[in-house]
């Protein structure tokens, strides 16, 4: 019998999950979430009785997960300053909460839970801003469409917030395993013609190039500013047609010299100025008429836009993207720029998303999310020559 006089209200259920459970992994998963917190509280309570204050110290000391950013905070607060300045002030401003329901970033994002930090009490720590901005887009999506099921307002969110991931970053340089983040969240309803797509891809898109142009005005220098356009259904196809292991591929995400037609087999370039340049046999030999179509409606009513309004700015559809594979559903873009070392970073990535469909059970609803690891431009990025 567990006596615990500094936790006797938990006391009778501790003890009655004990009996419950015995030994068994899958009888503790199948408990109610109630016993399970119960439990988790208790045995970390009784962990950290045992701690005396330098074993505290040394964790802090060696633990990476407790390891301040050595940025100085006024660097970060001048960036999210200047960001707001920037921001149509259609995109509301989002404190979000350090943590989210358990289960969020896997379900959503299909990202490995071991990668998430997951709490005692069936919460999870904010792993993806975008996941949380999307939830409580969604939350404001469905307030409307109980009023009006075919409401076409757009909910505009953002927010500026420190994640953690538990996986190590150790090979990719300038990552670490918290960081602070610039994310946007656009959620609507589909009126046809990609008007939606096209409406909150100019909003996200010029925002951030506004973004990282005046960026440049200031102390910092982002040259060779690239911006990359995607389907992601294209490469799901073409995975598909080569019938190649997807885990594989998947390792690739971050190698910079990784040939991803070349391991494919496929002839045709992966990289063009413009999608009107891909030949058509590209896109008949592996059934991609209709993304096609969809691909040169975007370029026509959005990146050509871009283009006249960023012309020092380079443009490109890349087809031979992996990066987002499970996490983007259709249309994907990333911002890439060299730093004053001229190391190439990726500094912003966005795309549409099902998850208010998912969410609120509604194939008619339209999401895309966004961010800029502005931790990471304003560790890279410095211009120290001025």
């Amino acid at each position: 019998m567990i006596r615990d006089n500094n936790f006797g209200k938990t006391e009778a259920i501790v003890n009655r999950v004990f009996d419950l459970i015995g030994s068994s992994a899958d009888a503790f998963l199948g408990l109610e979430p109630a016993d399970r917190t119960a439990l988790m509280i208790w045995l970390h309570a009784k962990v950290a009785n045992q701690l005396k204050t330098a074993d505290v110290f040394s964790q802090y000391i060696d633990d990476r997960f407790s390891k301040p950013c050595e940025l100085d905070q006024r660097e970060l607060s001048f960036f999210d300053d200047l960001a707001y300045r920037i921001l149509s002030p259609e995109f509301l401003g989002i404190e979000l909460s350090p943590v989210g329901p358990l289960g969020a970033s896997s379900t959503l994002t299909k990202v490995s839970q071991k990668n998430i930090l997951v709490t005692i009490r069936n919460l999870e720590v904010l792993a993806d801003l975008t996941v949380a901005l999307a939830l409580e887009c969604a939350l404001r999506r469905s307030k409307m469409l109980k009023t009006d099921s075919k409401n076409k307002e757009i909910i505009n969110l953002s927010s500026s917030g420190r994640s953690l991931r538990t996986q190590s970053f150790e090979d990719i340089p300038g990552f670490t395993s918290h960081f602070k983040a610039f994310a946007l969240c656009s959620g609507g309803r589909d009126i046809g013609h990609e008007v939606f797509e096209t409406s909150v891809l100019l909003d996200h898109l010029g925002f951030y190039l506004d973004l990282l142009l005046a960026l440049n005005e200031e102390c910092y220098q982002a040259r060779n500013i690239i911006v990359e356009i995607s389907d992601i259904r294209v490469i799901e196809s073409l995975i598909d047609y080569a019938k190649a292991d997807r885990q594989t591929l998947g390792r690739h995400t971050q190698a910079p010299d990784f040939k991803l037609f070349e391991y494919l087999g496929i002839e045709f370039p992966s990289l063009y100025p413009t999608v009107h340049d891909v030949s058509s046999d590209f896109w008949q030999q592996y059934g991609l008429e209709r993304v096609a179509n969809y691909c040169c409606q975007i370029e026509d009513k959005a990146i050509n836009l871009l283009r006249s309004r960023f012309p020092e700015i380079s443009f490109v559809f890349n087809l031979a993207r992996i990066a987002g594979m499970g996490y983007y559903q259709s249309l994907c873009f990333k911002i890439s720029a060299d730093n004053p070392n001229n190391n190439h970073f990726p500094l912003v990535d966005g795309g549409m998303v099902d998850w208010s469909q998912r969410l609120l059970q509604s194939k008619k609803e339209r999401m895309m999310i966004s961010g800029f690891g502005s931790e990471l431009f304003c560790r890279q990025f410095k211009d120290t020559s001025h």
